[in-house]
């Protein structure tokens, strides 16, 4: 079984949906126990070879399997972090079991960093070299301890003493009941697992579609709920804002009519305290929510706008004078401006 497209497939769904944590999992559980499958039966791993090709990892001098190097796949995700995750795993459930692998996982965070296109410092390049060598006696004592149950009675007796000291104890891996039952579920996971993969994203999808139908009734609501404030806002202060508009009026009516040549005649102080009022009424209709429209230089809106005589207007006409400066509340408007275009 070659692992290649697996480890492609957990990026990218990992790419696309990296909250789901516990097919993260599954991805990672699936391509450690695939790899020790094919170190066991093939010699070689096709995903090993590739994470020391895109990490430039050359001349490595194991014994007990083979790295086929291959050049480098720059169009895919960097696989340093997933190199060292994957390494540390394998070292695991060589020396231990797949259960002291899924522990490990949850421990160290391990959903952090896989699968993500992380990158590793060079600090962590010797400790993947030494994971590869620690895998590789691992495997030869695998490999010896399998030698040994599969001699025959008669032969064991004719050989030497002194060789059967040599031999390393067979290490606590599994037994051979566990590693069957380990192989059934290889075979188990392979089968169930594109089936077992698309319901999951098909949950996925009607989750986020539930999500998003809730969202948009939430976000409806609040549009409401808004708009009834906005409403209610204004009918209590309906009244106020349109004695400070009528006065606005009044002030802006009394300044035009009695332009600034009027100072020369003892009515300076008496306009500059109308421009302060008129400014103060301003800002008060500003603190309610209430915009002026009393832009001139823009092109004619009827929305906004009438024209103060009968002179023919377009939508293309430009407002060259205010005469009577108009209101909007929130954008709702109260009076048009009228306006003289050209």
């Amino acid at each position: 079984m070659n692992r290649l497209k697996l480890y492609d497939e957990a990026c990218e769904f990992i790419g696309k949906y990296p909250t789901a944590t516990d097919c993260q999992k599954n991805f990672y559980m699936q391509i450690l126990t695939t790899i020790f499958y094919e170190l066991l039966t093939n010699k070689t791993s096709p995903l090993l070879s590739r994470f020391c090709a895109d990490n430039s990892i050359r001349n490595l001098d194991v014994k007990n399997f083979k790295i086929l190097y291959t050049p480098p796949s720059y169009d895919k995700l960097p696989s340093a972090a997933d190199m060292y995750l994957t390494l540390y795993g394998l070292k695991i459930l060589f020396t231990e079991n797949l259960d002291a692998c899924s522990k490990t996982y949850d421990r160290q965070n391990f959903q952090n960093n896989i699968f993500r296109g992380q990158s590793l410092g060079e600090t962590y390049a010797q400790s993947i070299i030494n994971f590869f060598y620690e895998i590789d006696d691992s495997l030869k004592n695998f490999q010896q301890s399998e030698k040994i149950v599969e001699v025959p009675v008669e032969k064991v007796v004719q050989v030497p003493v002194e060789k059967i000291i040599e031999v390393p104890a067979a290490p606590q891996i599994v037994s051979d009941a566990e590693s069957a039952d380990l192989l059934k579920a290889l075979d188990e996971i392979a089968k169930n697992r594109k089936s077992d993969d698309e319901k999951i994203v098909d949950e996925i999808k009607k989750v986020q579609q539930s999500v998003q139908g809730e969202l948009s009734a939430i976000q409806q609501s609040l549009k409401q709920i808004s708009e009834i404030r906005d409403d209610i806002d204004f009918r209590g202060m309906k009244e106020p804002i349109y004695q400070l508009i009528q006065l606005y009026h009044k002030l802006d009516d009394n300044l035009k009519r009695h332009p600034m040549v009027d100072k020369d005649k003892g009515y300076a102080a008496l306009i500059k305290r109308c421009e302060s009022f008129l400014k103060y009424v301003a800002q008060s209709l500003k603190m309610l929510g209430v915009e002026l429209i009393n832009e001139t230089g823009k092109t004619f809106d009827p929305d906004k706008n009438k024209v103060a005589d009968d002179s023919p207007v377009s939508l293309d006409s430009t407002v060259t004078k205010i005469v009577k400066s108009g209101f909007v509340y929130k954008g709702q408007i109260l009076e048009k401006a009228e306006v003289i275009c050209k």
